[in-house]
């Protein structure tokens, strides 16, 4: 699963900042460098899943998967040769009866949803960034298809 490096970078330190007094200028002195972290460890992400090709490892983009969650589940249950159920759209009915969900896990709030759009466009309006950072930080961005994502097209 990949997820635009804006929107990863603003989640990631909104709640590691959550008690901050100077939540927004910390958001912005650390905005960097996690956005060359994030271009690091998805570049070693692209490169195994390369090696192992696309019989074995499919690229999900987060914000597909949430604005077309249907088809988007319909790929991965084919990669994974499992037959096609509607519980999949379903998941959040199911965390107490199957799945185990880890509490220490900050992001685990969000499989106990249902499937939102709600954090695709949450970093809008929060994280100034320039060009210049997605071109000498975030090649990543080129390679997935993020670099010409702007805002306008992500407020529809």
């Amino acid at each position: 699963m990949v997820r635009d490096v804006r929107s990863v970078v603003y989640s990631y330190l909104r709640q590691v900042l959550q008690r901050s007094r100077n939540r927004t200028e910390l958001i912005k002195q650390k905005y960097r460098a996690y956005m060359l972290s994030w271009n690091q460890y998805n570049e070693a992400v692209k490169q195994q899943c390369d090696t192992v090709g696309p019989a074995s490892c499919l690229l999900v983009k987060y914000e597909e998967l949430v604005l077309d969650t249907a088809s988007t589940m319909q790929r991965v249950a084919n990669l994974l040769n499992l037959t096609w159920t509607d519980n999949f759209l379903r998941h959040e009915q199911f965390k107490h009866h199957k799945v185990v969900v880890s509490e220490l896990e900050w992001s685990s709030g969000q499989i106990k949803r249902a499937v939102h759009a709600d954090s695709v466009k949450n970093w809008v309006g929060h994280v100034e960034y320039e060009e210049k950072d997605i071109v000498q930080l975030s090649n990543m961005m080129f390679t997935f298809g993020y670099a010409n994502v702007t805002v306008n097209k992500i407020i529809r």
